[in-house]
């Protein structure tokens, strides 16, 4: 197998289906051809030089999940820190766990064991309050997701914010006031700490899908991938995300 040989058949697909559904199979090709090489069957993978199709201009203009570049992370990070933004220890967790704004609000203590996050519910607006639901937004979204070092800090540092606040409560994440935190006021923290950034607006699902690209962007598996972000459907996660 050549590269040739997938550039032609990139060539006759791409004039028969859309340009997501031919990078959907380039990934998944130059998965498949990894993991042979991994396992020594292939001395090299023919796949890696070709490179994706770009999607069309609509298509991109109606995309409403961005990821942040490593670069405009540093910026994004470096502006919360400066303007004493109130959430930027959940800015944190979410960039490395890739957890939903609201299973981030949801979190309690017991939902933290060492180094691993339990995620088991998420929270709703609703009548003007934050609503605990009894499970996460699909069946899927019950999972446990790894904690590196940063996290664990967000999460020790979110704990000391909450106790200078001094309020009673078992939740991780709580606002100036010790009550609970809205997505969107969450989201306008992040529209003012990205305009001191100087990055173009995002709200709190930049975050998630910028943890998913750095994911991607490291080799990981999608099926690994796709239990870490809570998915339902390994479709959503190679095509939306990877």
């Amino acid at each position: 197998l050549r590269p040739q040989h997938i550039r032609d058949l990139i060539a006759d697909r791409r004039d028969k289906v859309g340009a997501s559904s031919v990078n959907l199979m380039i990934l998944v090709l130059k998965s498949v051809l990894r993991t042979a090489q991994q396992e020594q069957l292939i001395s090299w993978n023919p796949a890696d030089g070709i490179s994706a199709l770009r999607a069309p201009k609509r298509a991109l203009e109606e995309d409403l999940h961005r990821a942040l570049t490593k670069e405009e992370t540093a910026a994004f990070l470096r502006a919360a820190d400066a303007r004493s933004d109130p959430y930027r220890d959940l800015y944190r967790l979410m960039l490395h766990t890739g957890l939903r704004i609201g299973e981030v609000i949801a979190l309690v203590d017991s939902d933290i064991s060492g180094s691993q996050l339990i995620v088991s519910r998420t929270v709703t607006r609703s009548g003007g309050s934050v609503v605990m639901g009894d499970g996460p937004k699909t069946d899927a979204g019950h999972r446990i997701v790894p904690l590196d070092a940063v996290a664990l800090a967000a999460i020790r540092s979110a704990r000391d914010y909450r106790a200078a606040v001094g309020v009673a409560t078992s939740r991780i994440f709580v606002s100036r006031t010790g009550r609970g935190i809205y997505a969107q006021h969450v989201n306008e923290q992040i529209r003012r700490t990205s305009e001191l950034a100087g990055i173009e607006p995002i709200t709190s699902h930049a975050l998630r899908d910028s943890f998913a690209t750095r994911c991607a962007e490291s080799g990981m598996q999608p099926r690994v991938l796709m239990e870490l972000m809570g998915h339902s459907s390994i479709k959503v996660t190679m095509e939306i995300y990877v």
